[in-house]
């Protein structure tokens, strides 16, 4: 799977902001792409907008690209993966072409001081988004079971 930023396009989604939109159909488990900004310290960011925590207080700074732009879903289509030294963005299920990208930031999030409101829309929306953590017990195990909770931030699976 040869992924990367082909395919997708960054454009406007309403109450979303900017969003990521599949300019083709995605397949469950094809790769959408990788995520490409700089590894910093946490400490060093400005802002985590456009950041995403990778584990050991490290995160990725903005690309400039696609990847800055994925917005947050409480029913998301698609997940986190760390692969060697990359990290992807993985479809969970088909995306129709033309839907928004979207992946549950709190699976990326260990941070316990960072929360933001969620809007989404999604019919089991949480209201805020924040740190794994915080997730509902059921939904912690639900994301454990589907495998979605990346060791590389969170140390062991729940």
């Amino acid at each position: 799977m040869a992924p990367v930023m082909a395919d997708i396009s960054i454009k406007s989604c309403g109450q979303s902001g900017t969003g990521v939109i599949a300019d083709k159909p995605f397949s469950a488990g094809e790769d959408i792409l990788e995520f490409r900004g700089p590894k910093v310290r946490g400490d060093e960011l400005d802002s985590r907008i456009h950041a995403l925590e990778i584990g050991g207080g490290w995160f990725l700074g903005p690309s400039g690209l696609a990847d800055d732009f994925v917005n947050h879903a409480c029913d998301p289509n698609s997940a986190v993966f760390f692969e060697h030294s990359k990290v992807m963005l993985r479809a969970l299920r088909d995306i129709a072409q033309g839907e928004e990208i979207t992946f549950d930031y709190s699976l990326v999030m260990r941070e316990d001081d960072t929360t933001f409101e969620c809007c989404c829309g999604a019919k089991n929306c949480r209201g805020i988004i924040g740190p794994f953590s915080e997730l509902p017990e059921d939904l912690k195990r639900q994301y454990a079971r589907q495998k979605l909770v990346p060791t590389e931030i969170h140390g062991i699976q729940v």
